[in-house]
């Protein structure tokens, strides 16, 4: 028997597909992994699915996901989501707002609706809790899985399992883990789904699209490299700019992503030559944004112009940030220059309007201060956002006053009998 990872040419169908968020870095001095937690669960379960059923030498028990393109699945992956016998799923509040996890769910959902009837309850989605996740950070989708935390023991409900791994519960995680094996077994023995259609990564829709959570537009400004500029900034494409290399290797666009996804909002990834129209557009705000503007944009005409027509709007659900990295020399030497290039083009913003504005050009010569300032400016385009946005009431008459009602109202009712998380 065999763990398959992405590392393994392998497409024998494996009986357990762990679904997980990975968890980022939090600066370019976390060298460790930050998945070390997630890679141990799942080589003790694995190993204990294998010792509970009669798995030959050939067959694979479980396959984690540590291979992350880009854009879209691997094809031993996508292969794995097609194939697995059960999906298990690590709940925690980074799971349900992942665009990768909520398509995951959703290839392994649409075998189980074309394997077993409507009426037939959904057995091979086994839910495993990694960290405790109030019922109104988990969305819809997961309504029709049955997870009862509580059966699992009161240490399980409160911690979940990192939290038991990393406070030293021994006994009470390795109780955890034997009865989640245990489950996953039940689950495959019991559920025979079909194996599912290729398609591609763009195809899936997002089944956690209905979690409630803001949307917000991270907006690069990469500048068109001049001949004196190095290229180490950039990489082939305007997304992989990374400001802060070699300090950090990760792009500036996951970096933002990650953090903006602990705020709680879903990011969206725009590229501002691209989407010009969408962000300068005269139109009623779809979100808040950030702008994160290159310090070379000087030296880029189409850039400027695109930021002229910004400075002119009256936008303040759109803020700025400028990555000054204090450890670019190139970016050092000539500063000066850089910023009175930007300052001419984005008066109103840099030098005639708000203090934020001028702080957050200014307060990033770290991809750690970056992250600090890009946390204020988030939460301040998010409260402007509010301000200015248009409320759409719904239409035809109201025979009644409208009322917010908290999770246990009628119409909003959580079945705790099914999901405890």
């Amino acid at each position: 028997m065999s763990i398959l990872t992405p590392g393994d040419i392998d497409h024998r169908a494996p009986y357990f597909f762990l679904s997980y968020e990975p968890t980022p870095k939090y600066g370019p001095e976390d060298t460790g992994d930050p998945d070390e937690w997630v890679r141990a669960f799942f080589e003790r379960l694995s190993r204990v699915v294998a010792e509970s059923t009669a798995l030959g030498d050939s067959d694979v028990v479980g396959y984690m996901d540590d291979e992350r393109p880009r854009a879209g699945w691997s094809p031993r992956t996508a292969a794995a989501l097609r194939s697995c016998r059960v999906f298990v799923p690590l709940y925690a509040p980074r799971y349900f707002v992942s665009e990768r996890c909520g398509r995951e769910w959703a290839v392994f959902a649409r075998r189980v609706r074309r394997s077993v009837s409507e009426s037939e309850q959904i057995k091979a989605i086994v839910p495993a809790l990694w960290v405790p996740t109030p019922p109104p950070k988990v969305p819809a989708a997961t309504e029709e899985v049955k997870f009862d935390a509580a059966a699992m023991g009161e240490t399980y409900q409160r911690l979940g399992l990192y939290g038991m791994m990393r406070t030293d519960l021994n006994q009470a995680y390795e109780a955890s883990v034997a009865e989640l094996a245990q489950r996953i077994v039940d689950a495959a023995e019991s559920s025979r789904v079909l194996p599912g259609e290729e398609m591609s990564y763009q195809a899936v829709h997002n089944a956690f699209t209905g979690y409630p959570r803001r949307k917000l537009q991270i907006v690069l400004a990469p500048a068109q490299r001049a001949p004196a500029r190095s290229g180490a900034y950039y990489g082939g494409e305007d997304a992989e700019w990374n400001p802060y290399y070699p300090q950090s290797t990760t792009t500036l666009a996951d970096y933002a992503t990650d953090l903006v996804r602990n705020l709680e909002y879903a990011p969206e990834v725009l590229i501002l030559r691209d989407s010009a129209e969408e962000v300068l557009g005269s139109q009623p705000p779809s979100a808040p944004a950030v702008l994160i503007i290159d310090p070379w944009a000087g030296d880029d005409p189409e850039l400027l112009r695109q930021l002229r027509r910004l400075d002119d709007l009256d936008k303040p659900w759109i803020d700025i940030i400028v990555p000054w990295n204090r450890d670019d020399d190139q970016t050092y030497r000539l500063e000066g220059e850089l910023a009175r290039k930007l300052e001419e083009v984005l008066r109103r913003r840099l030098v005639e309007g708000r203090m934020s504005s001028r702080i957050s050009a200014r307060d990033t010569s770290t991809i750690e201060e970056f992250g600090r300032t890009l946390r204020a400016v988030v939460h301040r385009v998010g409260n402007q956002y509010l301000k200015h946005t248009t409320a759409h009431p719904p239409t035809g008459p109201q025979a009644s006053r409208l009322r917010l009602r908290g999770p246990d109202g009628a119409e909003n009712r959580i079945n705790r009998e099914d999901r405890d998380a």
